[in-house]
């Protein structure tokens, strides 16, 4: 005896095809949302990058801070090299010199105090 296994190729009903047709796409689509939580798990940029936005946005303002400062420091510097008035001013006040002819009267504080009436 010969035994051949034989099967019918059934057609699927109009039903069962739309069925099939649906749970691929569900397949699809459940596939594409993994995908996009994993992502969004391991690589949470969105924050890290905003933090650093800010940082950058801090050291810029910090750094046109100083760029100033460094600009006042230098016109500052040129000004006490080439003008001799500006000596004149430092000796007298800080170091409590005077020219030959020349009186200085100083107050101190309590003395200008009392003045005032």
């Amino acid at each position: 005896m010969n035994y051949q296994e034989i099967r019918a190729k059934i057609e699927p009903d109009a039903g069962t095809r739309r069925l099939h047709g649906t749970v691929r796409i569900c397949r699809w689509v459940f596939g594409f949302l993994v995908l996009a939580v994993i992502v969004a798990v391991l690589y949470p940029a969105g924050d890290a990058q905003a933090a650093l936005e800010r940082k950058i946005q801090n050291l810029r303002r910090e750094r046109d801070v100083l760029k100033a400062e460094r600009d006042a420091q230098k016109r500052k510097m040129e000004w006490i090299r080439t003008n001799d008035q500006f000596l004149e001013i430092a000796a007298r006040d800080r170091l409590g010199l005077q020219k030959d002819d020349e009186f200085v009267i100083r107050f101190t504080a309590k003395e200008a105090a009392r003045a005032k009436p």
